[in-house]
């Protein structure tokens, strides 16, 4: 279950999107999804799509949900934002079905945060958060990252953006898969930067950053860098499904799933880390301390400097031998931790031991499904104003 509010393009979608897709393998899955209008991620999925339509309100839209689950009868409830959650812990007190939330990346919460009986998560950093805040013996954590699988190039649509952005195939092509919002700003200004300095120091080298300009003053700012090797693509016929693209890129500037998709085609990949001038190569020796932090902004490794990062990308782009080194070392941790198919009997074990909504916290889930009726209240205004 998982609710659209906005453009419905986000990375949450595609993690839903996959894991359906993924389960379908071994069980049987069905998509809801919530919203006011339809998501295009998810209207190209295989797996079956309910769309409960929002903009009737929040209680017509409460009556469609549950004849939804009453025709479809599912075993487990599995929802993937705090507003599908709400919906999802209802219908499960009613029909007394099993519950699980993922929370989909992001940093530890800052205040209140509802209560779970089984809560997937997809980094180290938010399964020592909720451990260290909640009763083992009433909520259980799961550390499950993995959520990506092999990416499926498009030959005719890296063609097209390759015309698009007029890019050259005597340039290295760095790519940044990115929304223009403020938590996403600083990875593309070190992506620009790292690229102004390959070209200064004589490797010819471009950027193509994809995505939604979610936050126009963003946006701007970053279109002011926009030149000879920096491109900004926001048409939708390249941001959706943009991990299509990827085959263009030499290199790639990920965050979360972003670096689990170029990893499964044995892309090199650099990580954004706070304060730091350029991103951070991903090797062996500061995977794990990034994969901690599910590669987020919020990454750091003070043992490599920006100039030590800077001669590793020089390296590989100078060097064959280093380039392939970097690209088996990438395919290999996909291999490990992130392929979606080698995470499927521990999402059926979560499956298997979720629990039906309890009604000892009601208090908790009166406050999830009043916050959950103030955002679809206001995003309804807010479109008949429009």
């Amino acid at each position: 279950m998982v609710c659209t509010l906005g453009h419905g393009r986000g990375g949450h979608f595609y993690d839903v999107r996959v894991t359906a897709e993924a389960l379908m393998q071994v069980a049987s899955c069905a998509i809801c999804e919530i919203g006011f209008a339809r998501s295009p991620v998810l209207q190209q999925s295989t797996a079956p799509v309910h769309f409960v339509d929002l903009s009737q309100g929040f209680f017509r839209a409460w009556r469609e949900l549950r004849e939804v689950v009453r025709r479809s009868r599912p075993t487990v409830l599995h929802a993937f934002d705090l507003r599908a959650y709400a919906f999802a812990r209802v219908a499960s007190v009613v029909g007394r079905i099993p519950i699980v939330l993922t929370k989909c990346g992001g940093p530890n919460p800052s205040g209140w945060f509802p209560a779970a009986s089984s809560l997937i998560v997809y980094s180290a950093e938010n399964r020592d958060y909720f451990q260290s805040k909640w009763q083992a013996s009433r909520h259980r954590v799961y550390l499950i990252p993995n959520r990506a699988s092999r990416v499926r190039t498009s030959r005719e649509r890296e063609e097209e953006l390759r015309r698009a952005a007029l890019l050259s195939p005597a340039r290295a092509t760095f790519v940044r898969i990115s929304r223009f919002v403020e938590p996403y700003r600083e990875s593309i200004v070190q992506s620009i930067a790292l690229v102004d300095r390959l070209n200064r120091d004589g490797l010819p080298a471009q950027l193509v950053v994809i995505g939604v300009p979610e936050d126009g003053a963003v946006f701007r700012s970053v279109a002011e860098h926009q030149g000879d090797h920096v491109r900004l693509i926001t048409d939708e016929r390249f941001t959706v499904n943009a991990s299509e693209l990827l085959g263009v890129a030499d290199v790639v500037v990920g965050t979360g799933r972003g670096v689990m998709e170029a990893a499964s085609l044995g892309i090199p990949v650099l990580v954004p880390g706070g304060g730091r001038r350029y991103p951070i190569p991903l090797t062996p020796e500061n995977f794990e301390s990034l994969f901690r932090d599910n590669f987020s902004p919020r990454c750091s490794d003070p043992s490599l400097g920006d100039e030590a990062a800077y001669r590793i990308v020089r390296g590989w782009l100078t060097d064959r031998r280093r380039m392939e080194e970097a690209s088996r070392f990438v395919r290999s941790v996909y291999e490990r931790h992130f392929d979606i198919a080698a995470a499927l009997p521990a999402i059926m074990q979560v499956y298997e031991a979720a629990q039906v909504e309890s009604l000892r916290r009601p208090g908790d889930l009166l406050r999830s499904v009043a916050s959950a009726a103030r955002t679809v209240l206001g995003g309804r205004r807010a479109r008949v104003a429009a």
